[in-house]
């Protein structure tokens, strides 16, 4: 004797219900997962970044790399405020000049056309007169 089909229904309908509580529970924990902290980073995102690099390097040592990334997330450096400065001209002015001193010169321009000037390429033969 076997039971009437309406017994295997209604532990079909039972068991979506419990799937849809644990689609829901699930749907749940992402969410929370997924909220941000004032810097924009969520545990989602961080889970997500270290699953996926452990998954794509499959190295031998997982959990420790597991360790490293939460121990680097600790102890993350964030540096302090620059100082303010007081600009005066004085400081101004060697602030253009240092920054004139490190940038890339400006190419000559052509008084008659505007345009830059190809500079002339090295001669290997000639030095510069140091001596003089």
């Amino acid at each position: 004797w076997t039971r009437p089909a309406r017994h295997t229904a209604g532990a079909r309908v039972r068991g979506s219900l419990a799937m849809a509580a644990t689609d829901e529970a699930y749907q749940n924990a992402v969410a929370f997962l997924q909220k941000t902290n004032p810097d924009g980073e969520s545990v989602y995102e961080q889970l997500a970044s270290v699953v996926g690099k452990i998954l794509a390097t499959k190295p031998t040592d997982a959990v420790d790399i597991l360790e490293t990334a939460i121990m680097a997330k600790k102890t993350k450096f964030t540096p302090p405020a620059p100082p303010a400065v007081h600009v005066t001209p004085r400081n101004l002015a060697v602030a253009v000049s240092t920054k004139e001193l490190f940038s890339t010169p400006r190419p000559a321009v052509n008084l008659e056309t505007g345009e830059p000037e190809q500079p002339t390429p090295p001669n290997d033969y000639e030095t510069e007169t140091v001596l003089a």
